[in-house]
């Protein structure tokens, strides 16, 4: 019953996270992007939330979820500004400032949230483990609205898969 209660709540809580990605017949195109799958059985798995107050929500009980699912291999992070937007996001990133009022984490074994930092900026966050995991939020009157994903989403997962291309993680 324990994992059939945490499956439904991490799908609600993904829904809460992830609305509006029905983009009709349009795909996002990414320069040099390769969609790696998810390992199978992972030994530990590490997801970062960069979004505003549906990224706050959606993953605010994701740590007591696990700790009662008996779950203690997951490092989440959560990046948040209230209704910011991907074009928001992308002037953060480029401007190199904490635009963010707080960064936290919630560590395996320990599924609370700790605060990190207060500000953050997105580089900061990004850099700060190898994340499996990514999910960049757009704010909730745009989500539908795929005219306004662009440039800013692709710029955004580049900035992100720069660093491990360097490195050799992605090719």
């Amino acid at each position: 019953m324990n994992k059939l209660l945490l499956k439904i709540s991490i799908v609600i809580c993904l829904l809460g996270v992830f609305p509006f990605f029905a983009w009709s017949q349009q795909s996002v195109s990414v320069t040099n992007f390769k969609n790696n799958p998810l390992p199978k059985n992972p030994t530990s798995l590490k997801i970062l939330g960069i979004g505003n107050s549906f990224t706050d929500d959606g993953m605010q009980y994701l740590p007591d979820l696990l700790k009662h699912a008996g779950i203690d291999n997951v490092m989440l992070g959560r990046l948040v500004r209230g209704g910011c937007s991907l074009e928001q996001h992308h002037k953060i990133y480029t401007s190199g400032e904490a635009g963010y009022p707080r960064y936290e984490k919630s560590y395996p074994g320990k599924n609370a949230w700790e605060k990190v930092k207060e500000p953050c900026g997105f580089v900061e966050a990004v850099a700060d483990k190898a994340w499996d995991i990514i999910v960049i939020q757009q704010v909730s009157e745009l989500a539908g609205v795929y005219e306004s994903f662009q440039p800013y989403l692709n710029e955004l997962i580049d900035a992100i898969m720069s660093p491990l291309r360097k490195v050799g993680v992605i090719i």
